[in-house]
């Protein structure tokens, strides 16, 4: 399994089939982020599991990223949300970060 596979080009296919402008791998003073909707300004960090470890990681790369663009929306995109890692969900809500669950279908 790859992240770029299994979640990135999923994510970024279904973003372009509904006509928004994205840019991959966009690289920014805090590192290279995976996927920038130019459309909704909506950073989005790929991670191929949903367990607490990946999310809190993109948690991280999220924070260093959101600095370089202009009022972002954030999202993390996975596979699924693992059961050991629901309990993240409200305070990620709570945060304004969406989860993309790949496996569920991606909504736009």
């Amino acid at each position: 399994m790859s992240e770029i596979t299994e979640v990135e080009l999923v994510v970024a296919r279904t973003l372009m089939e509904a006509d928004h402008e994205i840019r991959r791998q966009v690289k920014c003073g805090g590192g290279r982020c995976d996927i920038f909707d130019d459309t909704t300004g909506e950073i989005i960090e790929c991670k191929i599991l949903g367990d607490v470890i990946s999310i809190n990681s993109a948690l991280r790369q999220l924070d260093r990223y959101r600095h370089h663009f202009f009022d972002p929306q954030m999202a993390i995109a996975i596979p699924r949300i693992l059961p050991e890692a629901e309990w993240l969900i409200p305070s990620l809500r709570a945060r304004n970060i969406r989860i993309i669950e790949v496996e569920k279908g991606v909504c736009v």
